[in-house]
């Protein structure tokens, strides 16, 4: 923030985001609202209030800092290298169980440990945060990123099976960005038939490496976990009964207030992790949280964000893939205007826009306004 003002660019900052300040502001103000009439605690503005420092202050400083880079790499590059880095990372853990041991219990907080207290050494291979959520889901829309760019430069084949190794030792969600992104490109007839060739023979590669390795035998457990989420979703889709999570989201935990006043403008309970009945949709949190209301209000918000996005990017896809992943990823956690490190992404992908359709990156080059 001090970089910014002092640059002397924080007028030319805020008028670009006047709505979206404008619109924090009604976040934070509805917030501060339901906390003085509810049972909520501050820190749900608290919460608004640091997703947009994350979320437009710090990508602004980013991309100042880094002009450099952004000379002469493309923003999809630089993240998908990020995305490998942290998959590398991922592999060197999984490798040495004992230091994801000492990392777990030393250097980071685990939402796996925090919430739980099962043993779940089978998963949770990272240094990054929430390595059950949002992790997952960050290295997914990498991955989808990769697939998406394939027609471009296929280099970015290389790191699509230490991403989706990633995916499944920590997070399986982090499939559903890989999933929409195959769906957006079919859609839009970009899906040609060399790319389902080369991505096929990947997999194959990939799934004959983790059966006839003692990699695989050494994990079996995580990649039995992992993979398991295919069976999961046909078994769903199929109505058959059975344990999988997609049952327990899509019943037990769908519940709504039983009054007007709690429907519409919320009662403060908190149902995420509740002793009494619980509940990971985040849209029902977000209703016991606020209500209706809160959560008409965080959805034209995203919905402005994602138009555009969508209205001066040209490549089209990506904002649709940022929009629909933040749509689903809602539905297995708390992720509207949550600092989560896959909104910060696209919360990065819409500055990096925004910048160049003022004309503040020119040639890939940041200039100083």
């Amino acid at each position: 923030m001090f970089y910014i003002i002092f640059s002397g660019f924080l007028p030319r900052f805020l008028k670009l985001f006047e709505i979206e300040v404008l619109m924090t502001l009604l976040l934070v103000s509805y917030s501060i609202a339901i906390v003085l009439i509810g049972e909520n605690s501050f820190s749900i503005p608290y919460v608004h209030i640091i997703w947009y420092l994350e979320c437009f202050l710090i990508p602004t400083f980013f991309l100042f800092l880094f002009r450099s880079t952004f000379s002469w790499l493309s923003w999809e590059t630089i993240i998908v290298h990020v995305g490998l880095l942290a998959a590398l990372i991922t592999i060197f853990l999984i490798l040495n169980p004992v230091t994801n041991l000492f990392v777990r219990n030393s250097i980071i907080i685990d939402s796996l440990d925090s919430i739980s207290s099962d043993n779940w050494d089978f998963r949770g291979f990272t240094i990054a945060e929430s390595s059950s959520y949002g992790y997952g889901i960050i290295q997914g829309l990498i991955l989808a990123i990769c697939i998406l760019s394939i027609k471009k430069n296929l280099m970015f084949l290389i790191p699509i099976l230490f991403l989706f190794i990633s995916i499944i030792f920590n997070a399986r969600v982090g499939i559903a960005p890989v999933a929409i992104s195959i769906m957006l490109l079919i859609l839009s007839g970009q899906l040609s038939l060399k790319s389902i060739f080369l991505v096929s023979i990947i997999i194959l590669i990939g799934y004959n490496i983790f059966l006839f390795s003692s990699f695989s035998e050494q994990n079996e457990t995580s990649l039995i976990w992992g993979l398991s989420i295919f069976n999961d979703a046909n078994d769903f889709i199929q109505g058959k009964e059975s344990n999988a999570g997609y049952n327990i989201l899509f019943t037990e935990m769908l519940f709504l207030p039983t009054n007007f006043s709690g429907l519409f403008f919320g009662n403060g309970q908190k149902v995420f992790a509740s002793s009494i009945r619980q509940s990971d949709v985040g849209y029902v949190i977000q209703i016991f949280r606020g209500g209706l209301v809160y959560l008409s209000i965080m959805m034209f918000f995203l919905f402005f964000l994602f138009r555009r996005c969508l209205k001066i990017n040209p490549n089209k896809l990506l904002p649709i893939l940022f929009f629909l992943t933040i749509i689903v990823a809602n539905i297995k956690g708390d992720a509207l205007f949550n600092p989560s490190g896959f909104f910060r992404l696209f919360a990065f992908y819409y500055v990096y826009s925004v910048f160049a359709s003022k004309n503040l990156i020119v040639n890939n080059f940041l200039l100083k306004n």
